[in-house]
């Protein structure tokens, strides 16, 4: 599962970078991250 997400976020970040400026990119970034993170906080406490 954990595997699963960090493949989509991998996706997304990529997408990102090249269809944004890199600010955007940055605060994208940022919270991918978050939600990556609280994603996996979620999943180990199932």
């Amino acid at each position: 599962m954990k595997m699963k997400i960090s493949i989509i976020t991998n996706k997304a970040t990529r997408y990102l970078q090249k269809n944004t400026t890199s600010k955007e990119a940055t605060a994208a970034k940022v919270a991918v991250n978050i939600a990556h993170t609280d994603m996996t906080r979620k999943l180990t406490h199932l």
